[in-house]
């Protein structure tokens, strides 16, 4: 019988699982927790613990001063005894003893934005070396005519003082240093330009990201945030431990040759100098480059000096030079086009050769334009050590991709304006959004994709799952030479995002994707010829010199700038509120480290600085593996206990839990799949897929855990490498170990019940 949760106040007479009945016999039904290792007195908190408690607390929810005046005085009142409590938002603040000096205001003229300093000989008058104006320090700030900077060797010292990233780092730069026994890539350490760094067996190296947050809808105000992180460290971590380096405040985008200019100072002192930190209570001294820049298509073209990528070429790949089309027969509008051909690629020579001949052409009374082959200016990163102008900038396949062609060609086919398009499918929304119902996700994926119909809506993330399903959901309604002309695209998208990249895979794309930009034009037309179209061709070439597109994905960064707007309030002064609120979480991340005794404490604080869920119910077994929320007893049948001694298990009960986090990851029991979100598929290590009906704790040598399953067969599709066609499930039941668990996690389409899996690329961006 498998209805096998049993009431749980039934005695237990298995010696090997005594410890087990003390846990389960004073529990009722349902949920089971013990008190003892789920609360904290606060008497065991020093007066330290409390106030960064609190801290972390205001920072992570991002309350006013208003609210955390408030918040103090309530928690005063319900621990009256308790004088650790600060009384004021400026006591509480005055605890972290923040080192301002780490910071600068850099000033700029108002009027021709060139560099005036950061004040540090305490001057009142400055002088700009460009239009020979005057101005007083006071005035430059009145006018907010400064930008900020932090101290770069301060904060990434700051960082590698956390044992977990000092570790992290130490290791994969071990692990870089090895002789890889293949050539296949997985990460940007892999890529044939970063091995042509040349750097030392310590060293490291760092990507660079700038874009634009527009923080209010009725306001030009925008913020631009320079952001760095560490490329050695697992993406989990750099995700996690991105880096303020620079913030722009103002109506208009920066001058990036004024903004980066401190920058460029610092970014070389660290490449020449190095900085010193520690491992194992080892000091260890590295350097540090910045060879990757990643920006979108708006702000590469600035931070480059090329032409905007609607110009003349355009491209910061290549010397395709485009053309001009009206999109109407009355010539009211047009666009700049970049048709299919043959081109040359720009290397960082040629755009040093093209800036020279650029310099010359502007002496000449009859040269009247202002750039030479798509250069504009000299970029402040042609000063950059081991930094190349070219191929220093990354493709950005959030933007460019999920967000262009892909958008692009969605709009083909639903809006109404192509009514009389072979390839209009506005008629037929209802059943594309059936299917889009029927399609659900893991957990760790950041949205469930909404109708078809409020695809204006969508985030970057919901078109990144468009693109991984839209052939499987579309087929049978889009008219199969345009299905199997998008599959081209989508196929190669996830290859170049896998987590394991062949050579064989890059020439597949490479072949491909030219197919796909070459056949756009005769299919839609030859307004599909888009600057996003034509780059998609440099793709494979990208992910074969810095690894896979997720490494430098702009989506890590996106998810930065949702942290930047909890960190003001209002619209006074927001560079100066990011900058304290910055320097806060820097102080917050330093002084907590080995500072709660309290286990739950230090875990409860750790889930507020990352915004983590905090799980108060949890159990943690070998394997990396955390058993989550409630659960009910369990007992194994006999065929079940036969499989668990195959494993060297010796077990007739368990804990039937909801929910398990495996390696990161986090998976439920069937019946906790809801209409958004199912994460009971996993596959093992020998490639098996299975449905799991429990997810079973073992209170056996020491703890572990297994999960019982049913087999899923399936047929992969020849077409789509990631697809497979469910054929049937297994009635009877079976288990397996969880640390046998693979990482592999699949997006399931259902027709009445499951018909197909869709494997995700990779899993280093479900977090």
């Amino acid at each position: 019988d498998r209805n096998l949760n049993v009431p749980l106040n039934n005695a237990l007479h298995d010696d090997d699982n005594q410890n087990m009945e003390d846990t389960l016999a004073s529990s009722q039904e349902e949920t089971i927790s013990d008190p003892e290792t789920n609360s904290v007195s606060s008497s065991s908190l020093s007066k330290l613990d409390k106030t960064l408690l609190i801290n972390a607390y205001t920072i992570k929810h991002g309350l006013t001063v208003d609210a955390v005046e408030d918040l103090l005085t309530l928690l005063q009142l319900l621990c009256e005894n308790d004088i650790d409590i600060p009384r004021s938002n400026y006591l509480l603040k005055k605890t972290l003893n923040t080192d301002k000096s780490m910071c600068k205001r850099q000033f700029y003229c108002p009027v021709c934005k060139g560099l005036l300093g950061d004040q540090s000989s305490r001057a009142i008058l400055s002088t700009c070396q460009g239009c020979n104006q005057d101005f007083t320090f006071v005035s430059l700030q009145t006018a907010a005519s400064f930008f900020i900077t932090f101290d770069v060797r301060f904060m990434i010292e700051t960082l590698l003082k956390a044992k977990e990233v000092a570790s992290n780092l130490h290791q994969n730069l071990i692990k870089r240093n090895g002789c890889r026994a293949d050539s296949n890539i997985h990460d940007i350490c892999d890529g044939g330009f970063y091995k042509l760094l040349g750097i030392s067996r310590l060293d490291f190296t760092c990507s660079i990201n700038t874009d634009g947050v527009s923080p209010y809808r009725s306001s030009k105000l925008s913020f631009w945030p320079v952001l760095i992180s560490i490329n050695e460290l697992d993406y989990k971590l750099r995700r996690q431990h991105t880096i303020l380096v620079a913030l722009w405040s103002g109506n208009e985008k920066p001058n990036f040759d004024t903004f980066f200019q401190p920058l460029v100072t610092m970014f070389n002192e660290l490449s020449e100098v190095g900085i010193q930190w520690s491992y194992n209570d080892e000091n260890v001294s590295s350097k540090c480059y910045f060879p990757l820049f990643i920006a979108d298509s708006v702000a590469r073209c600035t931070v480059q000096g090329l032409n905007q990528f609607n110009g003349k070429y355009g491209c910061p790949w290549c010397l395709i030079k485009g053309q001009s089309h009206w999109m109407d027969d009355n010539q009211l509008r047009r666009k700049w086009i970049y048709k299919y051909e043959e081109c040359i690629l720009r290397t960082q020579d040629q755009f040093l050769q093209n800036l020279e001949t650029l310099s010359t052409k502007l002496s000449l009374s009859d040269f009247k334009e202002e750039s030479y082959k798509g250069v504009k200016s000299a970029s402040q990163l042609l000063l950059l050590n081991r930094f190349d102008i070219v191929d220093g900038f990354v493709y950005d396949v959030m933007h460019s991709s999920y967000l262009g062609v892909v958008k692009m060609l969605t709009s083909f086919w639903f809006d109404s304006s192509y009514h009389d398009k072979v390839f209009y499918l506005g008629r037929r929304v209802q059943l594309v959004d059936k299917k889009l119902t029927n399609c659900r996700v893991p957990f760790n994926y950041d949205r469930k994709i909404r109708s078809i119909v409020h695809r204006k809506f969508w985030k970057a993330t919901e078109w990144r799952t468009w693109a991984f399903i839209a052939t499987t959901v579309l087929n049978g309604i889009l008219p199969e030479v345009y299905r199997t002309h998008l599959l081209k695209m989508s196929n190669c998208l996830m290859i170049l995002s896998d987590e394991k990249i062949t050579p064989e895979d890059i020439h597949f794309c490479e072949t491909n994707l030219s197919l796909f930009v070459q056949q756009a034009e005769a299919l839609y037309g030859v307004e599909t010829c888009t600057f996003n179209l034509h780059i998609l061709r440099h793709a494979p070439s990208c992910v074969s010199k810095w690894g896979p597109l997720w490494g430098y994905s702009a989506f890590q960064f996106e998810n930065f700038n949702g942290v930047l707007s909890n960190l003001f309030h209002g619209s006074r002064k927001i560079t100066t509120q990011i900058m304290t609120k910055t320097l806060q979480l820097v102080t917050l991340f330093t002084t907590s480290d080995e500072v709660f005794e309290s286990e739950l404490a230090a875990e409860f604080f750790e889930s507020m600085m990352q915004s983590k869920q905090f799980a108060k119910e949890c159990r943690k077994v070998m394997g990396d593996a955390t058993f989550v929320g409630p659960f009910q007893k369990y007992s194994f049948s006999q065929n079940d206990q036969r499989i668990l001694k195959d494993f060297g298990i010796f077990a007739s009960i368990g804990c039937n839990f909801r929910k398990c986090i495996i390696k990161g990851k986090m998976y439920c029991r069937a019946d906790q799949i809801t209409g958004k979100r199912n994460n009971s598929i996993v596959a093992t290590v020998d490639n098996k897929i299975w449905l799991i009906q429990k997810l079973v704790y073992i209170n056996f040598a020491g703890g572990t855990g297994v999960a019982v399953v049913q087999r899923i067969h399936g047929t992969p599709n020849i077409g789509n490498s990631y697809l497979t066609t469910v054929t049937r499930i297994d009635d009877a039941w079976s288990i397996v170990k969880l640390t046998s668990i693979s990482q592999q996690r699949f997006i399931t389409i259902y027709d009445d019940e499951l018909k197909y899996l869709i494997r995700i690329p990779n899993t280093v961006e479900l977090e």
